[in-house]
Order: structure tokens, then sequence, then C-alpha cells
């Protein structure tokens, strides 16, 4: 079973994939064109938790389940998941749909 929040759900990331290459282009036109490191995280962000842009498998110390865990972008502008996650007060990184308390849970992925 593949555990999985994935950006794709969100209505921001909905919002960001349906206007993103029109506001590229448009933005393209005028005196200040989009940098490309903007471009590149919203790009990330879009990508985020999605299993087909790379995951890592994990299994249960415990019961012996095994389940994918998908890359996060770590982008901490533009994805507030991530960027949550580099913000909490003990700064420890919990990869999509892990749940506390898994062996690893706390590995940097």
């Amino acid at each position: 079973m593949a555990l999985s929040t994935g950006s794709q759900q969100t209505p921001l990331s909905k919002l960001i994939a349906r206007h993103l290459e029109t506001w590229l282009a448009e933005q393209s036109l005028g005196e200040a064109p989009v940098a490309g490191h903007v471009e590149e995280e919203f790009r990330a962000y879009l990508r985020c938790g999605i299993l087909s842009s790379g995951f890592a498998r994990a299994r249960c110390g415990t019961c012996g389940h095994d389940f994918l865990v998908a890359f996060s972008c770590k982008v901490r502008g533009v994805c507030p998941s991530c960027s949550a996650t580099f913000n909490t007060p003990s700064g420890s990184a919990r990869p999509f749909g892990v749940p506390g308390g898994v062996a690893g849970s706390s590995c940097c992925y």
C-alpha cells in the first residue's frame, strides 16, 4: 500500500497547475520575467509527494508491513507541507504519509 498525500490533491496545487504555464508566458513578455529558481520551485511543488516522481520503500520493524513513501520537493517558499516541515521547532522532517512512531520515520530522505 502506498502512503502519499501528494500536492496534486490540494486546491492550491490545482490552481497552480491550471495557470502556471499561462502566467509564465505572460510574465516572459513583460519587463521582469519570472526568475528561473521561482519557476523551478513551482514545478517541484507540483511533483511533491507524487510516487511517480520518486519514492523510497520502507518496512515496519514491528509488523513487517512494506509501504512506499513519496519524495518531497523540500521547497520552502511555495509548498505549504514542506515549508511547515522545515519550520517545526524540532526541525525534524517526516516524509509524506509516514505516521509518527514508525521506526525510521525521522530519517533524512
